[in-house]
């Protein structure tokens, strides 16, 4: 099998690492390449996981609050991006770690076309909506080529308040002060 096989494009990764990576268990007997492979995917699979759940139970164990900072936490990316950096130069980490950040306007687009459409409609409906929206989002801000300071001003206006001139925490801590007063 070619080492090629065993690389993505722009790999980082010297081309013969993953040939001793293989060698080592090719050596013993015990895996054969094509095998190797899906046990380094299930493992990929797994560790991630294992990160998201074990950031939902502390979530869970420890309150709303304490629970919404871990939840927000890159426990998902991160693991990810090890995993990409084993395999890829530190160009490919930085342009997709950019790209990831500005994606999430995308998110606090889906969360906000939810919130408006969940209060008039069935929770099938506002998901399915909510999603067309955010792949439409998604799409449109994918192909940008985006620098830290332009992802992440555009995280600052997808995650304000229309019509507001404070930060979102601010805003809704006041105005639920004005509500039960």
């Amino acid at each position: 099998m070619p080492e090629s096989w065993f690389r993505t494009p722009g790999s980082s990764v010297r081309p013969g690492f993953a040939k001793c990576r293989l060698s080592l268990f090719a050596e013993m007997g015990s895996m054969s390449p094509e095998l190797m492979f899906w046990f380094a995917l299930a493992t990929k699979m797994v560790v991630t996981a294992l990160f998201v759940s074990v950031a939902t139970i502390v979530a869970e164990r420890l309150g709303a609050t304490v629970g919404a900072l871990v939840a927000t936490l890159p426990v998902s990316a991160g693991p990810v991006y090890v995993f990409l950096a084993l395999d890829h130069g530190p160009a490919f980490i930085s342009v997709s770690a950019v790209a990831s950040l500005a994606l999430n306007a995308a998110t606090a687009i889906y969360v906000t076309v939810y919130v408006l459409i969940a209060q008039r409609r069935s929770i099938w409906i506002s998901i399915s909506l909510a999603f067309a929206v955010w792949l439409a989002a998604a799409l449109v801000l994918g192909p940008v080529h985006w620098t830290a300071w332009s992802a992440f001003v555009l995280n600052l206006v997808a995650g304000r308040p229309k019509g507001s001139r404070l930060p979102c925490s601010v805003h809704a801590s006041r105005t639920s002060e004005r509500h039960t007063h």
